[in-house]
Formats: structure tokens, sequence, C-alpha cells
């Protein structure tokens, strides 16, 4: 793709898609991306080369993301959807009961270690509160985060990134309350020993 980017709506509902994939199987493998819009994942021109957002979400699943779903449970539904069930509504929303955010969660390999994936597709800053029932002794140990300033935030070839995925300093007292940029696909590891 060389003109134009479709940048951080593209990544936020990428992720939300993933979300909805995680939460309707039983093992998450990743390593390639494809659908028709594979080609939106990266930008250049004849120099220089541009990871897109989208592209960013699929690197960050693929790198830090669990591969064994767990449940998340929340306490705010999806907005009621008016229409006709299998006409112009699904028989099931999609999203999680974490309303306005979607949150996704799996264990690594090694059953000690959380992932939890949360996307803000809001303009305004959010929190959510996490607690893992039946673990006692759990510790926040990272933080990553992919935002952009708009919706529209992409990369362009040849300038330096407007967005990317960045660590940010894992809380050493967490509170069980984890603050989300607007516009941002975020991800923290927990070790549940």
């Amino acid at each position: 793709m060389k003109d134009g980017g479709v940048g951080m709506k593209d990544a936020l509902a990428t992720a939300e898609g993933y979300h909805e994939i995680f939460r309707n199987t039983d093992i998450i493998k990743m390593s390639t991306y494809t659908s028709t819009d594979a080609p939106g994942g990266m930008l250049y021109s004849p120099t220089h080369a541009a990871l897109q957002p989208g592209g960013l979400v699929i690197r960050l699943f693929s790198n830090w993301f669990g591969n064994i779903p767990v449940s998340v449970a929340g306490n705010i539904p999806q907005p009621f959807i008016k229409g006709t069930e299998g006409i112009d509504k699904p028989q099931i929303s999609s999203g999680s009961e974490t309303y306005p955010l979607d949150i996704a969660a799996a264990l690594k390999e090694d059953k000690n270690t959380v992932t939890v994936s949360i996307v803000n597709p809001t303009g305004m800053e959010q929190q959510a509160e996490l607690h893992f029932p039946g673990v006692k002794n759990y510790r926040h140990i990272k933080s990553l985060v992919l935002a952009g300033e708009t919706p529209s935030s992409f990369n362009e070839p040849g300038k330096l990134p407007a967005v990317y995925i960045r660590e940010l300093k894992a809380d050493k007292k967490f509170s069980g309350f984890v603050s989300v940029l607007p516009y941002s696909v975020n991800l923290f590891e927990f070790s549940l020993n």
C-alpha cells in the first residue's frame, strides 16, 4: 500500500476481532495474518517503509499474548442492538461485558503467567479493575501499549513513527486497577506465583 493509512481505527478493530476469536476458542496459535486488508499492515514509498498500527497489533499479540484463553467477566454489558436477530443483529453480541473497553485474557504455556489485553476505542483515558479469582499472590510484570493520538494516527514512511509499541514500567505495588490511554491496545502481563 503506497498511499494513505487506515491508522489506529484499523488497529482497534483488529484487536477487538482477535478478542472475539480468543473468546470462542480453546487454544491460540498465531504466526501470520491474512485477509483482504493484509497489505494495510505496511505503507511504503520508493525508499522507505512503515509498519502500520494494524500490523503492530499483529506483532503485539503474536509476540506477547498467551495461548490458553481464560474467561473474562465484567459488570457492564455491551449496549443493546435494535433490530431483528439473524438479520441486522447477531444472536450473541460481540464484545466482553466490560463496556466501553474490550478485554481478553490468556495464560502463557508455563501456566504461571497470564496476559490481559484491553482495547480502549474511546477518546478518554479509562480504568479497569482486574482480579484473578483463586490466585492470592500475583505480580504485575509487564505493560505494553500501542496508542495513537487520534483514531486516524498512522506511520508515514520516512518519518518518525506516530504509533508504536512501547513498554511501560510495571506497577510493583499493583492495586488491582489499570489505566489505559485513549485509542489504545494494551497488554498487561502478570505472574501468578
